[in-house]
């Protein structure tokens, strides 16, 4: 079913045809680096839980925090392409795409609060068993 999407021809904004992998371009970029974040999220939970008492975790966090934040307004701003403001050359199937790929980095905010600092159980988190407070 992605080949069929992906070998579709489609129609920009001055009606000229551009191969279908450049809609899906963007989307693909900030699934990459939603991935991105999530590994870096996962480097994070292991720096603090490695390094009690020291703030090296936010060298990881910060970074995670920035790629979450863009990619998640790249997603937004491709359902507003193709769904609010329909955009001409914007493939249907990729508002949907983006849809989904919203969803689950939504799902991805709060495990990283819990994993840092609330635990599995709203017991104690990476952070208190590191030795930091929520907080700082």
């Amino acid at each position: 079913m992605p080949l069929n999407f992906v070998m579709q021809t489609i129609r920009d904004e001055k009606g000229n045809a551009i191969p279908a992998w450049k809609a899906f371009w963007g989307t693909f970029g900030a699934s990459n680096q939603l991935l991105a974040a999530l590994a870096l999220v996962g480097v994070t939970v292991w720096l603090v839980t490695t390094r009690p008492g020291s703030r090296v975790w936010l060298v990881a966090f910060l970074p995670a925090t920035f790629m979450f934040v863009v990619s998640s307004w790249a997603l937004v701003r491709a359902v507003l392409d193709g769904w609010v403001w329909r955009t001409p050359g914007t493939h249907a199937a990729v508002p949907v795409v983006a849809l989904v790929l919203i969803v689950l980095s939504a799902m991805m905010a709060p495990e990283t609060l819990r994993a840092l600092f609330f635990g599995k159980d709203g017991g104690e988190g990476a952070a208190e068993a590191a030795g930091e407070s929520p907080a700082s």
